[in-house]
């Protein structure tokens, strides 16, 4: 069958797929007929039916329900230096002191791509001003010697 060739070749640029992902798009596409076999989205198709467990393929879908995180609660602040008032205004709303103490000594260019890092990926509010103070702050405090 001229399909089943074509969904080997398909697959194949997808490496990750695994032959037994293979054998279970030739079922399915038999069983569905044409229709089935000209849908470009396959990967996803072929995903979502065989990762589901059969026991669970007719099952009501799940509810999600919320839930209660309980966040390390502290007063905790940064210790005296320079910059304190830097990495305690700006670092303080998301992270605990003591989480922060505890990480391993970086380098100062190490310790920049941290704080850079929180402001591109995560949004940290940090203001532009503030980055090479609070970098400096923990060098001085966790950088390597």
């Amino acid at each position: 069958m001229a399909f089943d060739t074509n969904i080997e070749e398909r697959m194949r640029k997808y490496e990750r797929v695994p032959k037994e992902f293979v054998e279970e798009a030739k079922k399915v596409a038999k069983k569905r007929g044409p229709t089935y076999q000209s849908l470009s989205s396959w990967p996803f198709s072929l995903l979502s039916a065989t990762s589901i467990p059969v026991a669970a393929r007719g099952a009501a879908p799940f509810e999600l329900k919320p839930g209660k995180v309980d966040l390390p609660d502290s007063d905790k602040m940064f210790p005296d230096g320079p910059s304190a008032d830097a990495i305690n205004n700006n670092c303080l709303a998301c992270h605990s002191a003591d989480m922060v103490l505890n990480q391993p000594t970086l380098s100062k260019t190490a310790w920049t791509a941290e704080v850079l890092k929180t402001i591109n990926n995560y949004k940290a509010p940090v203001a532009p001003e503030d980055v090479g103070p609070i970098v400096d702050y923990l060098t001085a405090l966790k950088g390597t010697k």
